[in-house]
């Protein structure tokens, strides 16, 4: 079985640290499903794993994507399916929060779709651009109230995919999609979900949040912004590394934005948990402590592993 097991889980859970142990007591290699680690010198801020971690056990999709150039669930599935058929003697972990990658992975067609055109993102920068960005939402809020629900006046990237997604089909964003068979290279595999008590992921939060700043995060900002724009630049998009640059650019202190980064990064996580319950109904939902101890237990053999006690946590964020 070439996929071992999967191990998802809200920001901040502990997927990292666990995947590490879990990988070097098998001889497993990580197969990263994040949508922001795979951007090359975006570490500090996304929790990457460090290259001597990345030393002790073989990982892929780390830090190999241009920053400036976008990337899709369905791309994603293309790439990490040739990596797993290219490498029939290794046995992978999946490792990862990012559910839509994930499920475009296990259920091809479920839910992306096909790659926008470059003529259609760039009619979509220039409205942008020209009605501002609000005006832009209140109209596609008229057009589409489903695909635009809960989609903040002021979240340049959702927006963006939205009106992209409009002029492309002219359909809703939230139009629903028909079921699809499961990828058979998951067949049997064990699916982990790490979910922490609201009270304990929210430490996680601010503690992983203090440490990336100590670390150098706003000194890594500094160099990408003499690369890259960061109003322009996808890797941007992923929690504080906007926020941090616009500190910047105003003259600001850098460190000043910490508590909205905890703010948003809590938000995330909420948004990924609830995303993950309705999409992946047959994940195993296991507080991470419990989790080490049972595979610990168990040999680190995923098949092994006893039912989750219940209830694995309070379930919010």
């Amino acid at each position: 079985m070439p996929v071992h097991a999967i191990l998802a889980g809200p920001t901040a859970s502990g997927k990292t640290a666990l995947s590490l142990r879990w990988a070097y007591a098998r001889g497993f290699a990580v197969l990263s499903v994040d949508s922001r680690q795979l951007y090359r010198d975006f570490a500090i801020g996304t929790g990457a794993p460090t290259p001597a971690e990345r030393g002790d056990v073989p990982h892929h999709m780390l830090g190999f994507l241009n920053p400036a150039e976008s990337y899709s669930p369905l791309r994603f599935a293309a790439d990490a399916q040739a990596i797993v058929e290219a490498s029939p003697e290794t046995e992978f972990l999946v490792v990862g929060g990012t559910g839509l990658y994930l499920r475009e992975w296990m259920y091809p067609g479920a839910g992306e779709r096909e790659e926008t055109p470059r003529a259609i993102r760039e009619a979509a920068a220039q409205q942008i651009a020209a009605d501002g960005l609000e005006a832009v939402h209140a109209r596609l809020t008229t057009l589409d109230p489903a695909g635009m629900h809960r989609v903040d006046p002021h979240d340049t990237y959702r927006v963006t995919k939205r009106l992209e997604n409009w002029l492309h089909t002219g359909k809703s964003y939230a139009a629903p999609k028909p079921e699809q068979p499961l990828n058979p290279l998951f067949e049997g595999v064990p699916f982990l979900w790490l979910e922490p008590e609201r009270r304990t992921l929210h430490r996680r939060i601010a503690a992983r949040t203090d440490a990336m700043f100590a670390q150098g995060w706003i000194d890594e900002v500094a160099r990408l912004r003499e690369r890259y724009d960061p109003r322009r630049t996808p890797a941007f998009n992923a929690i504080g590394y906007r926020e941090i640059a616009e500190a910047m650019a105003r003259g600001k202190d850098p460190a000043s934005v910490q508590e909205t980064v905890v703010a948003r990064t809590r938000q995330y996580a909420k948004k990924q948990m609830t995303f993950f319950r309705h999409q992946f109904p047959r994940a195993q939902a296991w507080a991470p402590e419990a989790l080490d101890a049972a595979l610990a237990a168990a040999g680190w053999d995923a098949r092994r592993l006893p039912p989750p006690p219940s209830p694995a946590s309070s379930g919010e964020a």
